[in-house]
């Protein structure tokens, strides 16, 4: 009888509980698939290295452990889950303006690639700092295709007919041949890169870059087993816009090449050439009609003027991503951009043309097109405002870096970088008034970050406005409007209740700040088939290392996202108890908010609250030093700050003691806001030591000066300035002198300081 009773308040108990896990499960599923990835690969291996994750394939290592980044995966690779028969094989290095190296590699099967399958290791002062990366595990599946190469290639045509195909889509002068076909290559794919990386996901497919001679390209996979379709991803964006207008930004400067007496649109003033073509309306490249005219005139025609309206947006586009991040054209190697004006984008269905931008993606070709078609010679339609041409090159970039695939969540998310910089590069250029419309200048905007539905675009992850069907490529134009919305709370702020009732607050880091964190998320911390929780770690990951791991930036990184409904609020950024606020406990001391890592000098005296260290330390030594610590007056030190959940170090902005111009971390904090309120700018950031001004002063000034401090805040330069007038100001600052580090700019106004920071590279 009892017996009986046991087993019955048994099975009752096992029910309940099963339901709870199916419940639990269905409250959080996406966020609770992402944790259990992430603990299957976690071992004593890795405890060893680094900290338990917070997201699948993304790991933080402890420093100063794990160095030589091209050993990593043969060291440490079966404990993040490496299988035999399985390799990373290296790909390339990048290295960033900040000093941090980014070593990419890429999975293999038997020596198949498998598309998607990627880690990216984050090196900087010799040792690794973090790691992210997918990689398919349990794979057992033949690498022998059932039907051949030849076969596939028929049926890959059949999905992208075309009379003529190109051989190289980034070369304008590339053979055009009817009979040229492309070479395949063996792949493991996904039909949708949404899908998990499982198995049973993945199948043996042949691979075709396809380029027809319109200019389109195309990504196509057949399944080496039956000759289906597996996948079509396009090597173009496509934005399908509706009405254009033309010479938007009054008389601007060109610069045109002159040979045997006649001009050419062609801009040959940098290390990456620019030319404009005249497509007349052809659906195919027509390489051979460069724009000309006698005496530099380009005001004789509307036609000549919008086509130098496209030149002039592009080279904006490329001298910010130079002035602003470092990078030498789209590709970081000074490439070429073929600009085809009046190309014809032709509706085959409808046989109407339609108005039109496009950049190839991984190549220098730009797309501008007319819709009123070849019978009409006003051409007062093209697409080519500013945030537009700069969203097309953007493409182009993101193409070189992280490569997202463009469909689904990763093709959303590489149309919103496109915004965000295209956006910024508008703002950058200060031409027109500012906004967060996309194509205003045209008289007709296409999207508003700050109202993504208004346009009806989502602001919430997967709340209202969010397409979940397969038309445009799984709805990388709407969906990108999670992320658009993301950048405009960093950026300007804002609070309220986003589509899943969560009730947020944002306080703004202004856009520079913002823009800088979407570029280097996008270029060095993603791969190919990131979705939007991990271009929230990605965020996070550059936050943590650029502004410190308690910064109020990536406080605000963290809630924006949350507002976005991607991701925990500030608390899940970062511990709380780490970053609070303490008050000083002793006079003549400094207190520390949060653990910190100190190196001892030799004779230094330390006072713990609480203590469970001893109070007088060697030279050499090193000491972790918890909230409430003190520290006596006199002691030089550098500050690193260490989170208590995942125990990361991550630099901090550090200073020392006893210097004469000390400031507190609540006076810098305060000093770094005033720059946005102020517009005080410094470009090119980073730099070789020769910066770029620009500035508003309230008042004219008799005695204006410049200080500049290292990061430890003090003073290594000061430079006088004298007399100059209310108004917006530049002024060169050559600090050639400085090494290679992040320096504080201070400018002395009556008004009262102006601080900026920057980084010299050499």
């Amino acid at each position: 009888m009892n017996l009986s009773i046991n087993i019955k308040r048994y099975t009752l108990l096992k029910k309940a509980f099963l339901l709870l896990a199916i419940v639990w499960i269905a409250m959080d599923v996406h966020g609770q698939v992402l944790r259990t990835n992430a603990v299957a690969h976690w071992n004593n291996d890795l405890s060893r290295i680094a900290y338990p994750p917070k997201l699948a394939g993304w790991y933080e290592f402890k420093p100063g452990i794990v160095s030589q980044p091209l050993e990593f995966f043969n060291k440490y690779g079966s404990a993040i889950g490496l299988e035999q028969a399985n390799e990373m094989r290296f790909q390339r290095v990048d290295k960033d303006k900040l000093g941090a190296n980014h070593y990419r590699f890429q999975q293999y099967y038997r020596g198949i690639k498998i598309e998607g399958g990627e880690y990216i290791l984050h090196e900087y002062n010799n040792f690794l700092t973090s790691a992210h990366g997918k990689m398919v595990y349990g794979l057992n599946k033949p690498i022998t295709p059932s039907i051949s190469e030849a076969v596939a290639l028929r049926n890959a045509l059949k999905l992208i007919p075309a009379s003529l195909y190109k051989i190289n889509r980034k070369d304008k002068n590339s053979l055009i041949l009817q009979n040229y076909r492309p070479k395949g290559e063996l792949v493991f794919q996904k039909a949708f890169t949404d899908s998990s990386f499982i198995p049973q996901n993945f199948a043996l497919a042949w691979h075709f870059t396809i380029n027809k001679a319109s200019g389109e390209s195309f990504e196509v996979y057949i399944n080496a087993s039956n000759g289906e379709k597996i996948n079509i991803l396009p090597l173009q964006s496509d934005c399908n816009i509706a009405t254009v207008s033309t010479n938007f930004y009054g008389n601007q400067n060109i610069y045109t090449t002159n040979s045997q007496g006649l001009d050419y649109m062609l801009d040959d003033c940098t290390s990456s050439l620019m030319f404009v073509y005249d497509n007349n309306n052809d659906t195919v490249i027509n390489a051979t009609n460069l724009y000309s005219s006698f005496n530099n005139n380009w005001n004789s025609s509307i036609n000549s003027k919008s086509a130098g309206t496209s030149l002039w947006c592009c080279r904006k586009a490329k001298d910010f991503y130079y002035a602003v991040f470092g990078r030498d054209s789209y590709d970081n190697a000074g490439g070429d951009v073929n600009i085809y004006q009046n190309f014809g984008f032709l509706d085959p269905k409808h046989n109407v043309y339609y108005s039109n931008a496009a950049m190839s993606f991984g190549g220098g070709q730009l797309f501008v097109g007319n819709n009123e078609g070849p019978t009409n010679a006003t051409n007062t339609d093209d697409y080519n405002t500013l945030d537009i041409i700069g969203h097309e090159y953007t493409h182009a970039v993101t193409a070189e870096t992280s490569k997202l695939l463009y469909q689904g969540e990763s093709g959303a998310l590489n149309e919103s970088f496109s915004d965000i910089l295209g956006t910024y590069i508008e703002y950058w250029d200060g031409q027109s008034a500012f906004d967060w419309l996309l194509g205003e200048d045209r008289g007709n905007p296409i999207r508003d970050m700050s109202n993504p539905k208004s346009f009806q675009k989502p602001t919430t992850y997967k709340g209202g406005f969010w397409y979940f069907g397969a038309k445009d490529k799984g709805g990388v134009h709407t969906n990108s409007g999670v992320q658009n919305f993301w950048d405009y709370l960093l950026s300007a702020g804002g609070q309220g209740v986003n589509d899943n009732f969560k009730t947020y607050a944002v306080t703004g880091i202004g856009i520079e700040k913002a823009s800088l964190i979407a570029y280097n998320a996008d270029a060095y911390y993603m791969v190919s088939s990131d979705q939007y929780a991990d271009a929230r770690i990605a965020t996070l990951t550059f936050g943590k290392f650029y502004f410190g791991y308690c910064s109020n930036e990536c406080i605000q990184i963290a809630n924006a996202w949350y507002a976005a409904g991607v991701g925990g609020s500030q608390s899940d950024a970062y511990n709380p108890n780490v970053c609070g606020n303490y008050t000083q406990q002793s006079q003549g001391s400094n207190v520390f908010s949060g653990i910190d890592i100190l190196p001892v000098s030799q004779g230094c005296t330390a006072v713990f609250n609480p203590s469970p260290y001893p109070t007088s330390l060697d030279a050499g030594k090193e000491v972790h030093l918890y909230p409430g610590t003190t520290i006596k007056e006199g002691v030089s030190m550098t500050i690193y700050i260490l989170d208590c959940a995942l125990t990361n170090i991550f630099p901090s902005a550090a200073y020392t003691t006893n210097t004469q111009n000390h400031f507190s971390q609540a006076t810098l904090q305060g000093m770094l806001e005033a720059p946005i309120k102020q517009n005080f700018m410094a470009y090119p950031n980073p730099t070789n030591g020769l910066v770029n001004l620009s500035f508003t002063l309230a008042q004219n000034e008799s005695d204006l000066n410049i200080k500049v401090f290292s990061v430890q805040m003090q003073e290594v330069a000061a430079i006088k300035v004298g007399n100059m007038p209310a108004g917006k100001q530049n002024y060169k600052l050559n600090l050639s002198q400085l090494s290679t580090g992040i320096y504080y700019v201070m400018m002395m106004t009556k008004n009262g300081n102006m601080l900026t920071k920057i980084s010299i590279i050499k």
